[in-house]
C-alpha cells in the first residue's frame, strides 16, 4: 500500500522533472522517504538540492518550478516546500481519510501476510548461523548468534527469498578431539573434579565413585546430553594441561584430518551427543535448520585436499621456513606475522581455514546469496577467508557473500569462564525466565488456571530473552538484564506482548468476532488515531529495509513506537463506548489492525502473542 503510493509520487516527479528541466530520471532515482514526523506529511523528498546542482538554479527556484508541473496523484491531498537548514524538501500531505481506510483494509484483508512482499520471489538465500561448537550446553553470550540469524531468515522468507539455514558442525577440532579423547580414557569416571578458592579446576584421582562438583552445580541439566559432554570437556582439558598430553590430543585431531574414518567416527559420537542437546534447546527458542553441515564432510570427499591444490597454485602461495604452506594476504591488508595465512602444517594436515574454504565453494554453488552470522572475534578470519575465495575465483562479487557480525553478551551480576566451569547456558535463563514470568502473570491474572498460567509465562519469558538481546544493535556489547528484559512498562517484550493482549481484551469484551465486515469507510477524529495508522502503514517498508540491510534491530524499535501509539490511542479514544456507530467501527477496525501488525511484528522476531496477559 505504502510502497504503491510511494511508486506514484515518484512518476509524478519523474515526469516533472521532465518537463520543468528536460531531465530524464528513472523513478527508482527520484528521492521519495516516508515522514516520521506526522507534522510534516506522510512524504518528503530532497530532490531539490540534486537537481539545484544539476541545474545551477537555486533549490528555492526548483522546488517552485517542480511544484508548478507536479500532476497531483488523486490520493495526494496537498504538497509544501518546507526550508530547514538550507535545504528544500517537498512535503506530500495525503487525503488521509481515503489513505487511512486503505491501510486498514489493507492490513485486515492481508491478516498474517501483511508486511510480506515478493520483492525477491524466484531468489534462493542461504543462511548459516549458530554453529556453536559441539563442546557442551549453549551459552548466553553465543546465543545472540542463533537469534538474530532465526530473525534474519524469517525476515528474509518475508520478502520472497527463498531461505535455507544451515548449521556448520565443527566436528573436527581440537576441542572434540579433547572430549573423544576424554572419553575414550574414562577421565570423568577416574577423576574427581572440584575448583579452589579462585574457582580454579582441582583434578584428584578418584576413589571410589568420582565427585564432579559441575554435575552438583547443574544438577537440573544433568541428563542433557550436551551437559553431560561438558561435564567431561573441562576434567579432561585439566587434566591435558597438567599432564602435557596435548601430543596425544594433536595425533587423534591429525589422523582426522588424514581422513581416518575410526577417529573421526570418534569425534562425531561426541558431536552428535552434543547437538541433541542443543538442538533441544533451539527448538525451545522456535529455532529450526534446514540442514547440519559437518566439517568431516569435507574432508573425507576430497574437498579440503582440492582446496590445498588450488591454493598452492596461487601466486600469493608461498612455503614458510618451518615447511608449512601459507598465502600472503599482505596486499589486500591482511598481513600475518610469520609471512603469511597458514592453510597446511609442516606434517601435510591442513588448519581450520582449508576446510571453512572448501565449505564455502560448496555454499556458493547452492543458492543466489550466502548470508553467515559471526561473532565479532571472527571478523579477520572472514576477511581472509572472503579474499582467499575471491582469489580462487569462486566468489565473483561481495554482494554475494555476506557477513552479520555481533557482539557478545554478557549477564548481569555474573563472572563467565568455561575453563572453570562456569556458564549460563541458555536453557537456565529461559527457565529462570519463566519463572519470574510466572511470578507477574498470576498477580496480573488471579483467574488463570495453572495450565494456562504456565503457558503465557513461557511465551512471555521467551520474548523476553529475544526482544532484549535483538532490540541492540548487533555489533554493540550488552549485558543481560532481567530487570530490563522482563519490564512490563517499557521498551521490553512483555510490553509489546501486552498491547497485543488489551487489544483482544477489548475485542473479546465488546464480543466482536474475528472476520467481521470491514468499514467501508473509516472515521478518523483525533490525531492519536491517525498517528497509529500512520504507523501501521510504515510496517511493510520496515520489514523490507530490515531485511535488506540486515539489521534487526530496527523491528523492535518498530514494535516498541507501534505499542506506544495504540496506548496512547487506548486512553484517548474509547472504542466500545465511543459516540456514535460509525466511529465504535472505525476504532475497532483500527484495534484490529494494530493487533495483528503487532502480532505480525514479533512473528518476524520469533515472539509470540499471547491474547492474555
Amino acid at each position: 500500500m505504502i510502497e504503491d503510493i510511494r511508486r506514484e509520487i515518484r512518476r509524478a516527479l519523474a515526469k516533472a522533472v521532465q518537463t520543468a528541466f528536460q531531465i530524464s530520471k528513472e523513478e527508482e532515482d527520484i528521492p521519495v522517504e516516508i515522514q516520521t514526523n506526522p507534522k510534516f506529511g506522510e512524504f518528503s523528498s530532497s530532490i531539490c538540492f540534486e537537481l539545484a546542482r544539476a541545474t545551477g538554479k537555486s533549490q528555492k527556484e526548483v522546488a517552485d518550478a517542480l511544484l508548478l508541473k507536479f500532476e497531483k496523484p488523486e490520493i495526494v491531498e496537498k504538497v509544501e516546500i518546507l526550508e530547514a537548514r538550507g535545504m528544500h524538501y517537498l512535503d506530500f500531505f495525503l487525503d488521509f481519510p481515503v489513505f487511512g481506510t486503505s491501510v486498514i483494509k489493507d492490513v485486515l484483508s492481508s491478516k498474517d501476510n501483511y508486511g510480506k512482499s515478493d520483492r525477491y520471489k524466484g531468489e534462493k538465500l542461504l543462511l548459516e548461523h549458530s554453529s556453536i561448537n559441539p563442546t557442551g550446553p549453549i551459552n548466553v553470550g553465543r546465543v545472540r548468534n542463533s537469534l538474530i540469524g532465526d530473525a534474519l531468515a524469517r525476515l528474509s522468507k518475508a520478502v520472497g527469498w527463498g531461505v535455507e539455514t544451515h548449521f556448520y558442525v565443527d566436528d573436527m577440532g581440537r576441542q572434540v578431539a579433547t572430549i573423544a579423547w576424554g572419553i575414550e580414557n574414562k577421565v570423568a569416571e577416574n577423576y574427581s573434579l572440584s575448583f579452589d578458592e579462585r574457582g580454579e579446576p582441582k583434578l584428584e584421582k578418584a576413589e571410589g565413585p568420582p565427585k564432579n562438583e559441575l554435575v552438583s552445580r547443574y544438577q537440573k541439566y544433568a541428563e542433557k546430553t550436551d551437559f553431560k559432554v561438558f561435564f567431561t570437556y573441562v576434567p579432561t582439558t585439566k587434566l591435558i594441561e597438567e599432564q602435557g598430553l596435548d601430543a596425544e590430543i594433536d595425533e587423534l585431531a591429525e589422523r582426522c584430518e588424514e581422513g581416518d574414518k575410526e577417529s573421526i567416527e570418534k569425534l562425531k559420537k561426541v558431536v552428535d551427543d552434543v547437538l541433541t542437546g542443543q538442538k533441544e534447546t533451539l527448538e525451545r527458542l522456535g529455532i529450526n535448520f534446514d540442514s547440519f553441515d559437518l566439517e568431516s564432510d569435507f574432508v573425507l570427499d576430497g574437498s579440503a585436499q582440492k582446496a590445498i591444490s588450488d591454493l598452492k597454485k596461487l601466486p600469493q602461495s608461498l612455503t614458510l621456513d618451518s615447511g608449512a604452506h601459507a598465502v600472503d594476504l599482505s596486499e589486500f591488508g591482511l598481513a600475518r606475522r610469520g609471512g603469511g595465512t597458514v592453510f597446511q602444517r609442516p606434517n601435510g594436515t591442513s588448519v581450520y581455514i582449508v576446510r571453512d574454504t572448501a565449505y564455502h565453494r560448496w555454499k556458493l554453488g547452492q543458492a543466489d546469496r550466502n548470508v553467515i552470522v559471526l561473532g565479532e572475534d571472527h571478523k579477520v578470519e572472514f576477511k581472509e577467508l572472503k579474499t582467499l575465495l575471491k582469489l580462487l575465483g569462486d566468489l565473483k562479487s561481495d554482494e554475494l557473500l555476506e557477513v552479520a557480525h555481533y557482539a557478545f553478551v554478557g549477564v548481569e551480576g555474573r563472572s563467565l569462564s568455561t575453563r572453570k566451569g562456569v556458564i549460563v547456558s541458555v536453557d537456565e535463563l529461559m527457565d529462570e525466565g519463566i519463572e519470574k514470568a510466572e511470578e507477574e502473570v498470576r498477580k496480573r491474572n488471579e483467574e488463570l488456571d495453572d495450565e494456562k498460567v504456565a503457558e503465557i509465562a513461557r511465551q512471555v519469558a521467551i520474548g523476553a530473552i529475544k526482544y532484549h538481546m535483538l532490540k541492540v544493535q548487533a555489533m554493540k556489547p550488552f549485558t543481560f538484564s532481567w530487570d530490563e528484559a522482563l519490564d512490563f512498562e517499557g521498551d521490553a517484550a512483555p510490553y509489546v506482548q501486552y498491547a497485543h493482549a488489551r487489544a483482544c481484551s477489548i475485542l473479546r469484551k465488546g464480543g466482536i468476532p474475528e472476520d467481521g465486515p470491514i468499514p467501508e469507510r473509516i472515521v478518523f477524529t483525533n490525531e492519536s488515531e491517525k498517528n497509529l495508522t500512520r504507523l501501521i502503514s510504515h510496517f511493510p517498508s520496515i520489514v523490507l529495509t530490515v531485511a535488506e540491510t540486515r539489521r534487526p534491530h530496527m523491528l523492535p524499535e518498530y514494535a516498541y513506537r507501534l505499542a506506544t501509539l495504540f496506548t496512547e490511542f487506548y486512553h484517548s479514544s474509547p472504542v466500545l463506548t465511543a459516540e456514535s456507530e460509525d466511529i465504535k467501527n472505525s476504532r475497532i477496525a483500527m484495534v484490529k489492525a494494530t493487533k495483528q501488525t503487532l502480532r505480525n511484528c514479533l512473528a518476524l522476531l520469533g515472539i509470540e502473542s499471547p491474547e492474555r496477559m
